[in-house]
């Protein structure tokens, strides 16, 4: 018992001490007299030199819409932060995309080794049941095949999304690799003169 009285003495002076004191030494919020700034109004001044965020025109073709058909993000000269951010997880689900394009690409051309019978509508028909969401982006032409791939190179593509990035277009390659390819190795990829 003597020991809670102890402690109980010891809180109860600590709290005089620091607690409850009325010493000038803490800072406290400004007080403002009754009527004072009454008639003052908070005002947002613009910028002194206002640049735009993206002075060339954006080609349609290179905004990417959201659900809403806002656009989200633009392909070329990526704006804030949050639009970087949406940029980038539109590219990783592309990428994710084209990769199961490529994979379901190549099974279908070792079925089909003859490059000249090889159609998109069989593709899409190879493809409807194991992935009916690639069946319907294909369907709706967000991404062009290239049905003449060579399978098992580096340098043939199988399919791409159009509309170019700053740092190329997107496309997965014959052998299933999903990258970046500048202008020319997409033209020779796609065997364009």
């Amino acid at each position: 018992m003597r020991f809670f009285s102890c402690l109980a003495l010891t809180h109860a002076c600590l709290f005089i001490l620091v607690g409850c004191g009325d010493d000038d030494s803490k800072p406290r919020a400004p007080t403002r007299k009754k009527d004072e700034g009454k008639d003052q109004v908070a005002q947002n001044n613009p910028p002194v030199n206002p640049q735009p965020i993206n002075p060339q025109p954006v080609n349609p073709k290179d905004e990417v819409k959201g659900p809403q058909g806002g656009v989200q993000f633009s392909k070329k000269d990526g704006g804030n932060l949050v639009s970087n951010i949406r940029g980038s997880a539109y590219v990783t689900e592309r990428k994710n995309e084209l990769s199961n394009i490529g994979k379901f690409f190549i099974l279908y051309a070792n079925e089909n080794p003859n490059v000249n019978k090889r159609t998109l509508n069989d593709f899409l028909t190879y493809i409807r049941r194991d992935s009916p969401a690639i069946h319907k982006l294909l369907k709706e032409g967000f991404y062009t095949m290239n049905m003449k791939a060579q399978v098992n190179t580096g340098t043939s593509i199988i399919a791409y999304e159009p509309g170019m990035y700053p740092n190329g277009y997107l496309c997965v390659r014959g052998d299933g690799s999903v990258d970046y390819v500048n202008q020319a190795d997409w033209k020779q990829g796609l065997g364009i003169p």
